[in-house]
């Protein structure tokens, strides 16, 4: 019980930590570059702490016998591996305050950088998703909620994050990250100096030429709890979907077997 809180917490802080990165101008470039390289060592420490789980995944991998649920969950971490290697590989090549001497062609690195991480917000959602069940269960053991207030409470915050999060998806950069390799369009308006920044909130936080207003620490706090909201929004939309998705495949298969067995009968 003590292990799973301890990964749980892990888990949060990691997703918290996460929306912190997506703009820039929250807490300065400098902030963005040390802390975001700083929450790639994390996700590896992540990895280690999860070690005996890949170890045997990756022996059974290939097997029949190995639940797809667990086959996508190895593909999800596989991705967000590769993702966060790609996002600090990136941001060293574009890097403004820390590796100044290293640099790259910002018309092909800010694209990838961009585009892993909208994508970093798809796999972390698929996999706090894929967990939904894991995570109910000790939720309720926490929290120990009476049940029918834990179901109205769950589907509440199932209407709202979907929501919010569909909504910032739409109507945010997310899309224009996602396509960012792939239109020339976001490449020119890149080499402009026209960078994808967060949702519409974010932009109305910022000064003229781009800089952050200057409001002291509590405009710095307020801009992080904004942007963790748009953002964590983002990830726990995506989770709630798949976690839904997964149950409705479950009970597909749980049907198709039963209807095999009263057929076989």
């Amino acid at each position: 019980m003590k292990k799973n809180i301890a990964k749980l917490l892990l888990d949060g802080l990691m997703l918290a930590a996460v929306t912190l990165f997506y703009s820039k101008h929250t807490f300065g470039m400098q902030f963005h570059e040390i802390g975001g390289l700083a929450l790639c060592g994390v996700f590896l420490v992540h990895l280690t702490v999860n070690a005996r789980w890949v170890r045997g995944v990756t022996a059974r991998l290939f097997q029949k016998t190995l639940p797809w649920k667990t086959k996508l969950g190895y593909a999800v971490n596989t991705l967000l591996l590769l993702c966060f290697a790609l996002i600090a590989l990136s941001g060293i090549l574009i890097s403004k305050t820390i590796f100044t001497g290293i640099s790259g062609d910002a018309s092909v690195w800010k694209p990838l950088h961009y585009f892993a991480a909208a994508l970093t917000i798809v796999l972390l959602g698929v996999h706090i998703g894929l967990h939904a069940d894991f995570l109910r269960g000790m939720g309720r053991k926490l929290l120990r909620l009476p049940r029918p207030l834990s179901s109205v409470l769950l589907t509440a915050a199932l209407v709202l994050v979907v929501s919010f999060g569909g909504y910032q998806m739409v109507t945010g950069s997310f899309a224009r990250w996602l396509s960012a390799p792939f239109t020339q369009s976001t490449h020119t308006g890149q080499q402009q100096g026209q960078k994808p920044e967060g949702a519409g909130e974010q932009n109305r936080n910022r000064g003229k030429g781009g800089a952050r207003q200057e409001g002291g620490s509590a405009g710095g706090v307020a801009q992080a709890l904004t942007q963790g909201a748009v953002y964590g929004s983002m990830i726990l939309g995506t989770a709630f979907v798949t976690a839904g998705g997964e149950r409705l495949l479950r009970l597909a298969g749980q049907a198709r077997k039963k209807e095999a067995r009263g057929s076989s009968v």
